[in-house]
Formats: C-alpha cells, structure tokens, sequence
C-alpha cells in the first residue's frame, strides 16, 4: 500500500478515497446555474486561440494550416502537471513514457526513446533541442509552469519556419509577459514521490517596463525496481530567474529580456554499456548546471508588417561520473521581417546565425574526436502566403535554406493549402521536405558497444567509431486535416498523415572489421496514420475532450505503440470546487516487451478564497506497477515501474 485510503485494482478494487470523492459529486453540481463558475474559455474560443508557431505570426488556430494542438495554461493547472514532459501526455499523437525518476522518452508520431532525435523544442525562441545527441534533456527543463502562457504542439513537418531537425513535429514552449504576471505567487507541492516548492513576484518598474522574477525548488523520490527496492533514481533542482518587458511604444518597439539559473543533480542507475560487457552504475550522481538569457526587440510597423530580433546564450554543463563530462556553449542570433505588400498577399522572411562550441571530457569506453569543437550555422527562411478567394482559399508557399558544418547545404521546402467552405469550417492540405542533420554522438563518437569475449580478451570491446561522411535523414510528408465547429458545444479535429524518411542514420557491424560499427545513412521507415480529437461541452460547467491516434510502421511493426487514446474531463462546481479526470490507454509495444495499460488520473480542486487555492491529485490510479518505456541504448538505465501516487498542492496568489 502506497499511501493511505488506496488499495490495488488488479482484483476489481478501485482507491477507495477516490471513489468516496466521486460518489460525493451529485451533492456537489450547483443547483443554481448563475452560482456555478463558469470556464475562462468557451468551446468557440478553444477554436480560435492565437498561434505563433505555425507561421511564426500570429494567427487563429482554426486558421492554421497544419494539425496543432494547444495545451493552455488552464490545462496545465487542472492536470496538476509538474513537469512539461507529463504535460505533453495531452497531446494526441505524442508518445510520452517515462524511463525512471528523473528520465523521460518522448516523441510524436513515432516510437520514443531517451534519445528521441526528430523533434524540434523551444521555449521563447530558445532552441531546447540539443546539438550534443540531436534530443533534448528534459530533466532540465524546468519553469514555473503558472508562468507558462501556451505550450503550441505542431504535429508532422515544420521545417520551412523552424528548419533542420523540426521532422516529427515541433514543441512550443511560451510563456507569460511580465505585465501579466504582477504581484506574488507562491506554491507548496507535497507528494508521494515529488516535492516542489516556488515563489513569483512580479512588479511594475517605472512607467513602461514590468518585471517578474522567481526561486524553484524540486526534489524527487526513487522509483520502485521491477524486482522491488528503490531503483536509486532520485532527482533534485534548484532554479531561478528573470523576464522584463516593455510596452509596447511607436518606432522603439517592444523589448524583452529574461534569463534562468539552474543547478541539480541526477542519480544514473544502469549499465554501460549497454549491450553488457560493461560496469554497473549504481547511484552514480551526475551534476546538472545551466544557464541563459535571451533579447527580444520586436517592431510593429506599417501596414501590418512587423520586424523582430532576437539574440540568446544557453550555456549546459552535465558532469556524469565514469560516463562523460560535457560543456556546452550555444550563441544564436536570428531576425524576421513580416510584410504584407498588397491587400491578400502576405511575406515573411528571415534569417540566422548560431555558433555552437563544445568540450567532451570523457573515458577509454566513451570519448569524443575531437573531444572539442565550434561549429556553425547559417539559414534564411521566406514564406509567401496568397489569398487566393477572400476569406475562403490560401495558397502558401515557402523554403527553409540551411548551411551548417557537419552536412553542408539543405534546403527544406513546404507547399500548403487551406480552405475555409464555411465560417466554421476549415480543410487543409500540406507537402514538405524536413531533413535531420547529423549530431556529435554520430559524427565524432567513439563508444563501446559490447564486449565479445569477456572469459578470453577481458578488456577487448566492439566500438562505435566516428562516421565523418554522414548525410542527413530526409523526410517527405503528405498531411492533411479538417476542422469543424458543429455547434457551440461540439466540435472535431481530424488529422491524418503519410511519411516517408530515407538515409536514416543506423549503425552497421563492419565486414572488413566485426569489432568496430559505424553510423550510414542505410535506414528507412514509412509511416502512416492519424488523430482525432473531439470536444464536448454539455454543459456550460463540465467540458469533455476525447482523443485517438493511431500509427502504422512500414519497416518496424514491433517498435511503436499503434494506439494512443485519452478521455479527459473538466467540471467546475457550486463552492469553488473543481473535479477533474483523465483516463488514457497506451497500446502494447512488442519492441522492450512493454504491455498495454490504461491509467487513470484524478484531480480535486478548492478555491478556497480569491488568493488561496487547494488541488488534491491521484495519479496512476489503476495500476501500481505500469512499465512505460523500454531499456535503452547507449546506456541501459534500470528500468522502473511508474507507481501510484498523491499530492496535495497549495497556491497562494495575494492580493494587492
């Protein structure tokens, strides 16, 4: 028994504490409509939320011509999420599976893995994607998640906006202005398994400019082991950081400038490497630090036309204890220039720079040629957007164009099409060309894979060696969607998709040597399907959203979950009180053995007052021992089982 007042539902028993809380839910439904709260929100305007990453401009959700999917800040708050990569488990189509305590594989419309490669993050223009294994550490990707205004989920290709490694889909991450975010908010998360504590404030310096700044703490628990006992997988962070904005004045535009700080540790439990041979990492402490900051000068002008600039410096040190010591150093600098020449016709173009400088201080089984290295990026992007029927029928045509150090020249061009028969609905249509650049781990890495003969040649191992003439992996997709408002209550989203990837990178034993492999642009994978999302609002006090997706491998049946669904409900009730649920089903995987489940998570909410707000979470209600993600390459992390856990979390928003 995990916690108090739950018991197992293997035998048909469901947490009797959430059972007792469900059972109360007809005694707690308002009477009185006019007494009920009613959501922010309505279904109409869930179908018109501003996007920005689509087009890199502002325009209506409805409108884009892509399939996107936007996770508000509503639903982060009501989902109780602690961490983004758990918010992501809302999006239909992203495969979300957690490793152990502080590890995360995610990716869309595709198999994941810890080293998900072909989906482009970012958070405020900041690329989050790192160039070290072409994924993203999620561990560190932490913020205050009231902060978070949207998290904007392109599914499919977003190459001719966003350029190389943006393949599978693209993750958005943006948050509040500072005017937004004025006064003080504090918040106590106490879990089974995960402590959190943070302070906001946010403040008004002088006639034009806001500011906020925060302090954030985490501590996470161990997992459970398959075979029982702590899986030695804790996880700690500690976080700050700043935003300050400017209205916006005239000529002299907009300005924005924010950074973040950031230290923790992450305990490593597995063995490297991972095909055996190897050692075992036993609570093995990596330390994490990092830091940021980022410029923003954005110009509204004439006509509609806008122009931006942005520069950033992310700076990443991850010290992992007889694995590698990495130093990271990215300089990024990029502009846009929107314009809109004649009634119907809309241009945006745009360029960038990026310096990349690394150092890998790693051992005999696991080290980089050459373990140092500054490496660069040139592209420019124009996109050009027709109207060809008013208000009924866009053409839009664009091209991303790329030079970078490791493959040289790529260009990545897109077509779509957009429809509007009606006011409520739209049909959209897109072709695209998306490439994924080779990284360091498979341009220069030398690693160990194996050890064939332990008993004989003890120190002698199969190595991974550095493949300088990698090329990148191409990806053609075809995607098309419909969107449909019925009525005010119910709506659809229908997205489905054909993609087609080539000279993906494998690694390959070598006849002429079968102790040394190398990474080839030999590999292939088609895949289809598609997602459907649903949402309902019966009553102007519950709001209900179903989603299923589905995926089909050409070349790998036994590496993916075929399907995905999620159900998920919001009631506001007579006295403050919320009543939340998700219930979502994950297919069996056959690749690592990984079965299918079904989880259910629950959420309690009380506004006490205006300022002080109670939210009681159940998550994982059904199973205690959920296996999500299978072992992994590279290092073959000990494999945990997501257990069932509770946690109350207190907000306290003060007036002025």
């Amino acid at each position: 028994m995990l916690f108090p007042g739950v018991v197992s539902s293997k035998n048909g028993r469901v947490p009797c504490l959430a059972a007792v809380l469900l059972a109360l839910l007809p005694r707690l439904v308002a009477a009185d409509p006019a007494a009920t709260a009613l959501f922010d929100l309505s279904l109409d305007d869930l179908m018109n939320l501003d996007v920005t990453t689509v087009s890199r401009k502002s325009e209506s959700s409805r409108d884009a011509p892509t399939a996107i999917y936007v996770i508000t800040r509503e639903d982060l708050r009501r989902n109780h999420v602690t961490h983004i990569a758990e918010a992501l488990r809302m999006v239909p189509g992203m495969h979300v599976a957690r490793i152990d305590g502080n590890r995360w594989a995610v990716n869309m419309r595709e198999s994941p893995s810890y080293f998900s490669n072909r989906m482009l993050v970012q958070m405020d223009g900041r690329t989050l994607y790192s160039p070290v294994f072409s994924g993203t550490f999620w561990n560190v990707q932490d913020t205050v998640l009231e902060d978070v205004e949207r998290i904007e989920v392109i599914r499919g290709p977003g190459a001719v906006m966003w350029g190389a490694n943006a393949v599978n889909g693209i993750v958005n991450i943006i948050t509040r202005n500072a005017a937004d975010t004025q006064g003080t908010l504090a918040t106590l998360n106490l879990g089974s398994e995960d402590r959190i504590a943070q302070y906001r404030h946010g403040l008004q310096m002088g006639e034009d400019w806001f500011g906020r700044f925060y302090l954030r703490t985490r501590r996470a628990d161990d997992l459970r082991q398959l075979e029982g006992g702590d899986n030695n997988d804790d996880w700690r962070m500690q976080q700050g950081g700043f935003r300050l904005d400017s209205r916006p004045d005239g000529l002299a535009g907009r300005f924005t400038l924010q950074g973040d700080l950031y230290k923790g540790q992450e305990s490593v439990r597995g063995v490297f490497p991972a095909s055996g041979g190897g050692f075992t990492l036993d609570h093995s402490d990596a330390e994490l630090r990092g830091m940021n900051i980022l410029g923003r000068w954005t110009r509204v002008l004439e006509e509609g036309g806008e122009f931006q600039l942005q520069a950033y410096y992310d700076r990443t040190v991850r010290l992992t204890p007889g694995i590698i010591d990495i130093r990271l150093d990215i300089y990024d600098l990029e502009f846009q220039h929107l314009l809109a020449p004649v009634p119907g016709h809309e241009l945006i173009w745009g360029g960038g720079f990026r310096l990349t400088q690394d150092d890998f201080d790693g051992n005999p089984l696991f080290f980089y040629t050459p373990a140092q290295t500054s490496r660069r990026r040139w592209t420019g992007f124009v996109q050009y957007d027709f109207e060809a029927l008013p208000d009924a029928l866009n053409l839009i045509a664009g091209v991303k164009l790329e030079y970078n150090d490791f493959t040289g020249f790529e260009y990545q061009p897109g077509v779509k099409l957009l429809w509007k028969p009606s006011e409520s609905q739209t049909v959209w249509a897109s072709v695209s060309r998306a490439i994924r650049t080779a990284d360091r781990s498979e341009h220069d890495i030398n690693l160990a894979l194996a050890q064939p003969f332990p008993v004989l040649f003890p120190g002698l191992f199969a190595y991974l060696r550095p493949a300088p003439d990698t090329e990148s992996e191409k990806l053609k997709s075809l995607d098309v969607g419909h969107r449909w408002q019925l009525n005010e209550h119910f709506s659809w989203d229908v997205a489905l998709f054909s993609k087609q990837l080539r000279e993906e990178l494998t690694v390959t034993q070598q006849q002429a040597n079968p102790l040394v492999f190398l990474n080839e642009n030999i590999g292939k994978e088609d895949h289809y399907g598609g997602e459907v999302v649903f949402d309902w609002q019966p009553r102007d006090w519950w709001q209900v959203q179903a989603w299923w997706a589905y995926i089909e491998p050409k070349h790998r049946e036994n590496a993916v979950s075929r399907n995905h669904a999620n159900l998920r409900s919001y009631m506001n009730l007579d006295r403050g009180i919320e009543v939340d649920g998700t219930l979502r089903y994950v297919d069996a995987r056959a690749s690592g053995n990984i079965p299918s489940y079904v989880e259910l998570d629950l959420r309690f909410g009380w506004h006490a007052s205006r300022d002080l707000e109670f939210s009681l979470a159940f998550n994982h209600l059904l199973d205690n021992e959920t296996l999500e993600a299978p072992p992994q390459s590279f290092i073959r992390f000990q494999q945990a089982e997501i257990q069932r856990s509770v946690s109350l979390k207190v907000t306290w928003t003060p007036w002025d």
